[in-house]
């Protein structure tokens, strides 16, 4: 083979391996998932709908939040934020991308968490502590920073009813801003993790397609993402270590792609023919 010829060869071989790397990374939605500079990208922040505290600040790679309610006054959290939230509400760094999420879309969460501190007002019907990620997205043909409800998932990690965890999933519309919420317990958490760093992955397709179905949304457009602590009626304290949210790639499918099928199959071919070619003999 010569030289020019093997350059040949090296070129093709060049194209096919970015063709296939592009296809087979996943995408990062989110900057700094090791949280190792909050300046720049997370705001931390909480909210009261009564008389309770919060705490929420990152220090050294670790997001720490804490929430008290024990005087059962109302919804109180703690969070940490990357996107812009609806309603001209919170704001924070922009995410990397902002897909749009349709009953197929996967994103692959991973997070690293320890929940301690967990106490609940005995004499209260009803307390709560909870810990999830929420992926808040703007509904079509609506205007993200008015009053048009927006669809917010709400991915529980830790769902905590008087001490009990739970299960099942529930769709409400919010009572500030009339959003439309949906709830899903990811997680088998239990007693014995409480007090312990836990690390969690999964996926979310199955719970968008269903919020997505649920409140009849063809598709819809991420805007922001969130990690948080809140009670009614408790207290708690979460400390959180890394946060991994990725868009998932699957292999094309053909009949979506099959000029690029075709074109890998034809480098492929003309590949192994340049270097199977022997050097013509001189005369």
């Amino acid at each position: 083979m010569d030289n020019k010829c093997r350059s040949v060869c090296y070129v093709m071989l060049f194209f096919l391996f970015c063709i296939a790397f592009a296809y087979a990374d996943d995408e990062s939605i989110i900057y700094d998932p090791d949280l190792t500079q909050p300046e720049s990208y997370w705001l931390s922040i909480g909210w009261t709908h009564g008389n309770g505290s919060w705490g929420s600040k990152i220090i050294d790679g670790i997001a720490y939040l804490c929430v008290n309610d024990l005087n059962d006054t109302g919804w109180t959290g703690a969070k940490i934020q990357q996107g812009t939230m609806p309603h001209n509400w919170s704001r924070s760094h922009p995410l990397r991308i902002n897909p749009i999420v349709n009953s197929t879309t996967n994103f692959k969460i991973k997070v690293r968490l320890r929940l301690s501190n967990v106490t609940f007002n005995t004499a209260v019907n009803e307390t709560w502590v909870n810990v999830g990620v929420s992926l808040w997205m703007q509904r079509p043909n609506t205007d993200w920073n008015s009053s048009d409800p927006q669809l917010e998932v709400g991915l529980k990690l830790f769902w905590l009813r008087n001490g009990e965890p739970q299960h099942n999933p529930v769709h409400f519309p919010g009572d500030l801003g009339n959003d439309y919420h949906s709830l899903f317990d990811v997680y088998n958490e239990s007693a014995s993790d409480i007090g312990k760093w836990v690390e969690i992955e999964f996926n979310t397709q199955p719970y968008t397609s269903q919020a997505l179905e649920h409140w009849k949304i063809e598709f819809a457009t991420l805007w922001n993402v969130e990690v948080y602590l809140e009670t009614k009626g408790g207290a708690g304290s979460l400390e959180v270590d890394y946060v991994q949210i990725c868009l998932d790639q699957p292999i094309p499918e053909f009949t979506n792609h099959a000029f690029i099928l075709v074109l890998l199959a034809v480098s492929t071919i003309l590949t192994f023919k340049l270097m199977m070619r022997r050097p013509e003999k001189q005369s």
